[in-house]
């Protein structure tokens, strides 16, 4: 069976579209628990996609943040992208 997909789902000031990271399941489990923390206090937190690409979000401009399972044809920012030959 295929470990579900994880996405950190950042819903920013003055955009109405969320901004969506692919995130691995250790990085949910680590950041998930925190996220009220880290939005009540706007850190500016380093989170790593599950492709390995690191993104420094300012959590200042977060008005709510989230972590969500994802089906497995979605396309977020930090998707591993599979070689197709």
């Amino acid at each position: 069976m295929t470990p579900a997909r994880r996405a950190l789902v950042l819903h920013l000031t003055a955009n109405p579209a969320p901004f969506t990271i692919e995130i691995t399941p250790e990085t949910a489990d680590e950041l998930g628990p925190r996220l009220v923390q880290i939005v009540r206090n706007g850190h500016t937190q380093s989170v790593v996609g599950a492709n390995g690409d690191e993104f420094a979000v300012n959590f200042l401009h977060v008005v709510a943040a989230h972590v969500e399972s994802i089906p497995q044809n979605a396309r977020h920012h930090g998707t591993v992208v599979k070689d197709r030959a």
